[in-house]
């Protein structure tokens, strides 16, 4: 599969398969998308919307027990221990825009 990169400041990553046009997010409409209870779990960076739900590292919508999916983690990311090319990991599937 092909790489996108929505604009030239966010990583390379994977597109979702099948998906002819990203979906728009607000932080209202992914902040239901926790992870928990069976929901799908989506991060927020850098204006666009990621897919977490396969990774390991997002288990129930949670990372290292201090960020959580269904959130913009844009200022979060500069504090961790790795940088946003861990995004080429997960699935780009949409864009984030304020509600």
């Amino acid at each position: 599969m092909p790489s996108f990169t929505l604009d030239p400041l966010s990583p390379p990553c994977k597109r979702a398969h099948g998906v002819d046009r990203l979906k728009e997010f607000g932080k209202e409409a992914l902040a239901q998308y926790h992870g928990k209870n069976g929901a799908p779990a989506y991060i927020g960076y850098k204006g666009n919307v990621y897919d977490v739900s396969g990774s390991s590292l997002w288990r129930h919508g949670d990372h290292q027990y201090r960020h959580h999916a269904g959130r913009d983690l844009t200022d979060a990311l500069r504090e961790a221990p790795h940088g946003e090319d861990m995004l080429e990991r997960v699935v780009l599937i949409g864009t984030l825009h304020e509600d």
